[in-house]
Order: structure tokens, then sequence, then C-alpha cells
């Protein structure tokens, strides 16, 4: 007699087969896997390695002379100090106009003067009241 239950306990059989048939082949998918990362990696070093080191030999740079170092560093020093002291004279030449234009302002209007720096301190002191001393922390 055949009956429904037989006929799935074989179907169940048959896709119990069929998984590890499936696991099998995922293990040999990997195997192949790691055989040809394998390899790879022997052709790699047989091919590669070899020719890879020739070119470094080719291509290491040579450390200059310690003359030479210290003709670069003289000449770095030399443009670091030119350069700071065009800096120095930007600085001195932009101050002396503000400075100059503070003056006019002083004596063409005491009262703007006085309200403008007056002003400008007041928002100077609040700034760095909040943030560095902690008015505003209470």
């Amino acid at each position: 007699m055949n009956n429904g239950y037989d006929l799935d306990k074989s179907r169940s059989q048959s896709v119990g087969e069929q998984s590890e048939k499936s696991r099998k082949s995922d293990k040999s998918d990997k195997s192949d896997k790691s055989e040809k990362g394998d390899t790879d990696a022997i052709w790699f070093q047989e091919n590669m390695m070899q020719k890879l080191k020739q070119f470094d030999a080719a291509h290491t740079p040579e450390p200059p002379a310690l003359g030479k170092l210290e003709i670069m560093v003289a000449d770095h020093k030399r443009k670091r100090q030119k350069a700071m002291w065009t800096e120095l004279t930007l600085f001195w030449l932009v101050a002396v106009i503000i400075l100059l234009g503070m003056v006019w302002m002083a004596e063409a209007s005491p009262g703007l003067f006085w309200g403008f720096y007056g002003t400008v301190g007041a928002v100077f002191l609040l700034i760095f009241g909040y943030k560095y001393v902690g008015w505003a922390k209470d």
C-alpha cells in the first residue's frame, strides 16, 4: 500500500541527500578557490618576486652627498629668512596704515572714534568673556 506518508518520507530523504550534495559541492568550490589562491601565490612568487627585486635594485635612489645636503639646507634657510622678512615688512606696513587711520579718525571726529572703538572693544570683551572666562557658565 502506498500512502501519503511514504511519499513525504522519500521526498524528505531526497531533499536531505540533495542538501548533502550541495554542501559537498560548496566544500569542493572552497577547496578549488583555496587551491587557485595557492597556485596564484606560487606563480607570483616564482615569476614576479625576482622581477620586483630587480626593479627595486635598479631604482633605489642613492642618498645625496653630505656637501649637497648642506647646500640644500643653506639654500632653504636663506629662502625662509627672506620670506620671513617679507612677511614682517608687510605686517608693519599694514599696522602703520591701521594706526594712521585711527589717529586721523580720532582727530577728525573724536565722538565717532570713541564710539566705533568702544563698540569694538566691548564686542571683543564679550566674546573673550563668554569663550574663555566663562561668564555664561552660571
